[in-house]
């Protein structure tokens, strides 16, 4: 009931965001090639580590896929942009541990592919564009084998699914943390701006006089009333002495 909710906002908030914006469409896809060009930095500098010959070269072909996935997104934004997708300058923030090794990070890894696999599906149903829906279909297709990959691996260092099952159940629990963490600093500032807007319209003239002291000290300006009734003033003045 939880993927398949998940699932239905996704397409429906999507729908709602693309639909409406070319251009925020355009900056949506280029995000998700942030996140596989991420993904696929996040194996590399994992990729010392693996002692075994035959996963430390699936995880490497797994990178290269995920550079892969970047560049067609990447490609994909560019097309339906009408300006150069902007850089990669998201802070990056490395998964995997030295002092955890292997097993940490595997788990880390088989949410992250099995959480793609399902959410693409989603993302090509939200989307009227044939080639984009085309585009996330063909990569959640590799994602299918990379999560069969990574669950594989995850098991034979742990030495057991039922290990295996307790470090997902971990990674995933930390996962909902962090996304309801960014969701309440989210909610926060937006709560915070409205409160200060109602302070200021509501209480902000009574601290005018004060501030205005503060800014021109003894010599405030005339106000607006004063200084077009001095203009007059003068008007008249220079008027009567040019008459005879």
């Amino acid at each position: 009931m939880e993927l398949n909710l998940r699932g239905l906002l996704i397409r429906l908030l999507t729908r709602l965001s693309w639909a409406t914006s070319r251009r925020r469409m355009a900056r949506g896809i280029t995000r998700f090639s942030q996140v596989e060009a991420d993904s696929g930095w996040q194996m590399l500098r994992a990729l010392d580590a693996v002692d075994n010959v035959e996963s430390r070269a699936r995880l490497f072909n797994n990178a290269l896929e995920e550079v892969h996935h970047s560049a067609l997104f990447r490609e994909l934004a560019h097309h339906y942009s009408d300006e150069p997708p902007p850089p990669a300058t998201q802070e990056r923030i490395q998964l995997f541990n030295p002092k955890e090794g292997m097993i940490e990070f595997s788990a880390w890894h088989y949410v992250g592919e099995a959480d793609v696999y399902r959410d693409f599906l989603a993302y090509a149903h939200a989307t009227r564009e044939p080639r984009i829906r085309d585009t996330f279909l063909v990569i959640r297709g590799d994602e299918k084998e990379h999560q069969a990959l990574a669950l594989a691996e995850l098991q034979r260092l742990t030495g057991s699914p039922r290990n295996a099952r307790r470090l997902i159940r971990k990674v995933r629990i930390i996962r909902a943390y962090q996304a309801w963490m960014r969701f309440s600093k989210g909610v926060g500032n937006i709560v915070s701006s409205f409160v200060l807007a109602i302070v200021f319209i509501g209480v902000g003239w009574i601290f005018a006089p004060v501030c205005r002291r503060r800014i021109y000290g003894d010599t405030l300006p005339a106000p607006l009333n004063g200084a077009s009734g001095e203009i007059a003033t003068s008007s008249q003045t220079i008027t009567g002495a040019a008459r005879p």
